[in-house]
């Protein structure tokens, strides 16, 4: 098995903040909190559709945004639950997934973004 990824990179958000500035790196986070916020909405409608290819686009969004966030673990789930999406159904071919086949890593991954906003959150009242 490999090695957890963590929540936030802290050691890229330094790094970011130093280039940056502590203010403009605030800023960066809350917002990409509000995006963040969004497409997990946006992603919790489609729970139960067959709307594969907006599954696999939020997924695609968010692993780009997480990534800017410094949120490992989000930006590795995001990619998962995408390639699932994406991935062709063994037993049909020339067919996409079936919802129930990407059902659980959807929910791993709005958990994982509800970690994800958390961690942002706090990270954001420290730096005030």
């Amino acid at each position: 098995m490999g090695q957890e990824l963590p929540i936030v990179d802290d050691q890229y958000l330094e790094r970011l903040g130093r280039h940056l500035g502590e203010d403009a790196l605030g800023e960066i986070l809350a917002d990409g909190g509000l995006e963040l916020a969004d497409r997990r909405a946006r992603l919790a409608e489609l729970i139960g559709t067959e709307d594969l290819p907006a599954i696999a686009a939020i997924a695609h969004d968010l692993v780009a945004v997480a990534g800017h966030l410094g949120l490992a673990a989000l930006s590795k789930d995001a990619a998962a639950l995408e390639r699932g999406a994406r991935a062709p159904c063994r037993p049909c071919p020339g067919r996409t997934r079936r919802d129930g086949d990407v059902g659980a890593p959807v929910y791993r991954l709005l958990g994982t973004i509800d970690i994800s906003l958390n961690a942002l959150a706090e990270r954001c009242a420290h730096m005030r």
